[in-house]
């Protein structure tokens, strides 16, 4: 029995695709109406002219032609390619007018019924401006124990935005896509994306930008010599910190803490403020750099020697 099915089997395919072209040929022949799905695309404004908001994606048309005719729109990019070269304002557009731009070959010898979704919209555009905006980071960056996050750097600080005037006034910096790292111990680079906030509407360049991280060993160092300034004292008075100087324990990235001064440290009273006369002990307002914290003043407290001019 297997052997003669394996005897017959290749007149028995041979039969069936034959049948199956026949069909085919007959059933492609016949006159049908089919409905599209066609893409809408804006190719040209005029000079200077922008979109302000999306056009719809695409419209949906009824066609009427022969099987065979239909099948090949599968096979094409058929789509509502519009100009409007001279348009100068917004106004609705009826695509009933523009059926001249439907990009669908002769031909094909298809009728067009109708056009049965997104028969008109609103065509809102806008002048066309540029302006460069910074670049901010989106994300979280975190160092292992022992290390500390100093800082991010991207290869340019900046962007170029083009789109419509009244959207690209507003916008103040471009967020990069989020990014998170986490448990490093070493400077690392790495390109993040920008991504569009209005895509279709506005244009970003560059579209990725090369962000460098600085990891640094975090560190402990005493600065020594750090003047202390009175600030708001009378005219007619004379007053110094005794001691005159304090000492500074600090920490921070082993780069920074190395190339710490004295004078970067700033150690303040303000004698408005904080004198009484029966008052001993004063205690220091101390600012450090960015990245630069401090641990421990000494001496902790001073006292005032208030003399007058």
């Amino acid at each position: 029995m297997s052997e003669k099915i394996k005897v017959n089997i290749k007149p028995i395919i041979g039969s069936l695709s034959v049948a199956l072209i026949l069909w085919v040929m007959v059933a492609t022949e016949k006159i049908y109406s089919y409905q599209i799905r066609v893409p809408i695309e804006i190719v040209r404004l005029a000079p200077g002219k922008t979109l302000l908001e999306p056009v719809p994606e695409y419209s949906v048309i009824e066609v009427q032609g022969k099987g065979r005719s239909l099948i090949a729109t599968w096979f094409y990019d058929v789509r509502f390619r519009l100009e409007f070269p001279n348009i100068k304002k917004s106004q609705k557009i009826d695509l009933n007018d523009y059926l001249s731009f439907l990009d669908l070959p002769a031909t094909f010898a298809l009728s067009i019924q109708g056009i049965m979704e997104s028969e008109s919209f609103d065509l809102k555009i806008d002048n066309q401006i540029k302006r460069i905006v910074p670049i901010e980071l989106s994300g979280e960056i975190e160092a292992n124990d022992g290390y500390v996050f100093v800082d991010h750097t991207f290869n340019q600080d900046s962007v170029t935005i083009t789109g419509p005037g009244s959207k690209v006034r507003k916008i103040e910096s471009i967020l990069t896509g989020s990014f998170q790292q986490h448990s490093t111990t070493s400077t690392f680079s790495h390109t993040i994306n920008l991504p569009n906030p209005e895509p279709g509407i506005l244009d970003i360049f560059p579209r990725t930008v090369q962000i460098n991280i600085d990891i640094q060993r975090l560190v402990e160092r005493i600065v020594y010599k750090i003047p202390i300034l009175i600030r708001r004292v009378p005219g007619h008075l004379k007053v110094t910190a005794i001691p005159p100087e304090l000492a500074l324990k600090v920490k921070g990235g082993e780069k920074i803490v190395a190339a710490l001064e004295s004078s970067d440290i700033k150690a303040e009273i303000d004698y408005r403020n904080q004198y009484r006369p029966e008052r001993e002990e004063y205690a220091v307002s101390i600012s450090t750099p960015e990245n630069i914290s401090w641990i421990e003043s000494i001496p902790k407290t001073f006292s005032l020697q208030v003399k007058r001019k």
